[in-house]
């Protein structure tokens, strides 16, 4: 059979693969497997021998790299910075359209994750770190070859939309295999059993010295700039609109100041209604649609103050917000519901109702530029990079692989 298959794939590749269509059955569909994995295989070892790298860390499929750029994204782009090769999982289920490997930058890969069984005969078990970002991902354990195994821990489970208990399982047995436990917020790390946290880090969200560069390069987006010139001041917030969003304090917030413009950009999930309601209502609220990232800082730099307007509940409580540190790098004050874990800066302004919300925003206004408050808030965006926390991360798995 192996001689047939080798002949047939000789003539296959001398005349044409449309000849394909001519081949039945079982013998067909070997050809073709046969052929794909052997392609699959060769670019990604052509990958691996084209870098010198410190090591290989695979990351499996969970929001599609060129979709809402977050921690996943980042993490990987953040550890290719470091030296190591990273191969970033993708379903091509809202952005990307990987059909075997697309090159993101130097050391950064992203792959069709139907292609992740071929890892087993390519990747050396020595050297190859796999990172675990959703515990459903549990299903590429049997075949991956790694050396250490990270499982991160970011977000409440009932954020996945798949059957609690089936998650729940696969989360704990997550946190038995890995050999190192990461977690994004204070809240999550506390529901780590003790057994496992002395194997567990808490790595809070950060930003990236891109998104700071592109910041002092950019100009105010024209779109910005119009609304701007229509009021007095732009309170703007950008990210998922969706239900952990406080729709009341969006109202209140917009009759109670009408000579300010209120911008939230980025996607609506199942929330329309209300935002229909609010465009009806108040002249002065704008719902702009999702940015690309790196078209964000031109957006967020037209602000005046930024703003986290959510409801609190168990869910936004176990949320380290990445945009509260992309915030940070604008320099302009920030308003936040008074959640856990935007509590820990003291460069935020936090509001226990919308009373409150209302006046925090009148009070960041007025040490918009006050000397101390930029240097404070710079002080703590360079407290809180990707960069910053990926060596936190290097650190640990040096002492865990000694």
């Amino acid at each position: 059979m192996k001689l047939i298959i080798s002949k047939m794939k000789k003539f296959i590749m001398a005349n044409n693969r449309v000849k394909l269509i001519y081949l039945k059955g079982f013998l067909r569909k070997t050809i073709i497997s046969r052929i794909n994995s052997e392609i699959v295989c060769d670019e990604i070892g052509k990958v691996i021998k084209l870098h010198k790298y410190k090591d290989i860390i695979v990351f499996p499929a969970t929001v599609d790299y060129s979709f809402m750029f977050q921690r996943p994204q980042q993490l990987a782009n953040a550890f290719a910075k470091k030296g190591y090769l990273v191969f970033y999982g993708t379903l091509n289920g809202q952005s990307d359209n990987v059909k075997t490997l697309q090159k993101i930058s130097q050391n950064l890969y992203l792959i069709y994750e139907a292609h992740f069984p071929y890892f087993k005969t390519i990747l050396d078990k020595k050297r190859t770190t796999y990172y675990c970002m959703w515990p459903n991902n549990i299903k590429h354990l049997p075949y991956l070859p790694y050396k250490t195994l990270i499982y991160d821990y970011m977000d409440d489970l009932s954020l996945l939309n798949l059957p609690y208990d089936e998650i729940f399982e696969s989360h704990m047995e997550m946190l038995e295999k890995a050999d190192l436990i990461t977690v994004s917020a204070n809240k999550l790390y506390k529901q780590i059993p003790e057994m496992y946290k002395y194997k567990t880090l808490i790595i809070n969200n950060g930003v990236s010295e891109i998104f700071v560069n592109l910041l002092k390069s950019c100009k105010i987006e024209k779109q910005i700039s119009e609304i701007k010139n229509g009021y007095q001041k732009v309170v703007g917030y950008y990210g998922a609109i969706a239900k952990w969003m406080d729709f009341e304090l969006l109202e209140f917030l917009a009759s109670r100041l009408d000579k300010y413009a209120f911008v939230y950009i980025g996607p609506i999930f199942d929330v329309q209604e209300n935002v229909n309601r609010i465009k009806k209502n108040y002249k002065n609220v704008f719902f702009i649609s999702q940015k690309d990232y790196r078209d964000l800082p031109s957006y967020l730099k037209g602000f005046d103050v930024c703003t986290i307007p959510f409801l609190k509940n168990e869910i936004t409580e176990a949320v380290s917000p990445v945009k509260l540190f992309e915030y940070m790098a604008s320099k302009h004050p920030i308003v936040t519901v008074d959640l856990q874990e935007c509590q820990n800066y003291k460069s935020v302004f936090t509001a226990n109702n919308k009373e409150d919300f209302l006046l925090k925003i009148e009070k960041a206004l007025k040490i918009q530029n006050d000397i101390d408050y930029l240097n404070l808030i710079q002080k703590e965006t360079f407290e809180n990079t990707w960069e910053y926390r990926v060596e936190q991360i290097i650190k640990q798995l040096d002492e865990v692989n000694i």
